[in-house]
């Protein structure tokens, strides 16, 4: 196992690294509260995973892979309390559900459950079950409606289809939190100062130097500022794009700054100075007109993106997205709801943002060769 991991991408979420012992590796979906979410703890000496569910500091259930190297996988998925749970239309809140499966039967999708009862429930009343107890059967014989169950189905069966994909995420290098360098100019220097530069697709015209800074415009679909400080002992520190209706507004509508980091890349954020225009469609929420956001994105020294993080408040609604690895403009949650961000802005901010190695790494050259 590869220390320098701080995150893996399965199913339909980000999993954060928690801790190392002696015979396993942590990894928390829920980075910020103790135990809600899903935990993956990898065996270091046994060839097996297991797949935590926990509500409020209470394991919920479990899934334990094993012979993960091999051609077989075995699944076995334990309930560890009762949930609300709907089998052959009647409802239950005492039964206790395990599932066996195999990586051999993702054709087939051969499953078997036992089911059995925990006694001594504290609850107001419960129904007998109608059917057998204690007994392995066929999963499709029962008419099952669990939401923690079918998740995990749905995981094992996308591992099914997915052979590899416990080694391959937990192989890929990710950056979690990385420290960003703006370094200070110094008040005399000696810079090619050029009288054009062009951006994305916009020319943008030189209209002078103030406090270490060089100024350009840009007049086309509204007003923009260009704000560059280069320092001729290292680095171009700071771009910033100040984006606004008409030159003489004092409202900005959106801002957008390259800075250099610790990495010899670039970090990239892009917000809104006020409420702005943007539809996010969700399963977990309505679309919004007036919402304000964040989005961070970090390029390391080989313009790699090692993070991508989008932070949205709309009223009392706070989101803390990050991007999915292989989907565009969609982004999700600590539980594995996705987002999908609809705003021709956001569209341009997110563009402008694709290329920011690009753009920063031409505008350093041009200003310190």
């Amino acid at each position: 196992m590869d220390e320098s991991i701080k995150k893996f991408y399965l199913y339909d979420r980000w999993f954060y690294f928690q801790k190392e012992t002696e015979d396993k590796i942590v990894y928390k979906s829920n980075s910020k509260r103790k135990l809600n979410g899903i935990l993956v703890e990898f065996s270091k000496e046994i060839d097996n995973v297991d797949v935590l569910y926990f509500d409020n500091d209470k394991l919920i259930s479990k899934l334990t892979i094993t012979n993960i190297q091999k051609n077989k996988t075995e699944f076995h998925y334990q309930d560890k309390e009762p949930q609300l749970i709907h089998i052959n239309d009647n409802t239950y809140v005492n039964l206790l559900i395990e599932l066996f499966t195999n990586s051999d039967d993702k054709f087939l999708n051969k499953k078997t459950i036992k089911i059995t009862k925990k006694n001594n429930l504290k609850k107001l009343c419960y129904r007998e079950p109608d059917f057998k107890l204690d007994t392995e059967i066929s999963l499709n014989s029962l008419k099952i409606e669990s939401k923690i169950l079918n998740y995990f189905i749905e995981l094992i069966d996308y591992i099914k289809r997915n052979k590899d994909v416990l080694r391959i995420n937990i192989k890929e290098k990710e950056s979690e939190k990385e420290e960003e360098i703006i370094e200070e100019c110094p008040k005399n220097y000696n810079l090619v100062i050029p009288s054009d530069l062009y951006i994305y697709d916009r020319n943008y015209t030189l209209i002078g130097e103030m406090n270490n800074n060089v100024y350009y415009e840009n007049n086309q679909d509204g007003y923009t500022l260009l704000e560059v400080r280069p320092d001729p002992n290292s680095v171009i520190s700071r771009l910033t794009l100040h984006f606004k209706k008409e030159a003489s507004s004092k409202n900005e509508k959106y801002v957008l700054q390259m800075l250099h980091n610790s990495l010899n890349g670039v970090t990239v954020r892009y917000q809104t100075a006020k409420k702005a225009e943007i539809r996010i469609k969700s399963d977990t929420i309505n679309d919004y007109d007036n919402a304000q956001y964040l989005n961070t994105i970090v390029y390391d020294g080989n313009n790699a993106k090692m993070s991508d993080r989008l932070q949205v408040k709309v009223g009392k609604i706070e989101l803390d997205l990050t991007s999915h690895p292989y989907f565009s403009n969609t982004y999700v949650d600590e539980n594995g709801n996705e987002y999908h961000m609809g705003s021709s802005d956001f569209a341009k901010l997110e563009g402008i943002a694709c290329y920011a190695p690009g753009i920063y790494n031409g505008i350093k050259e041009k200003f310190l060769n």
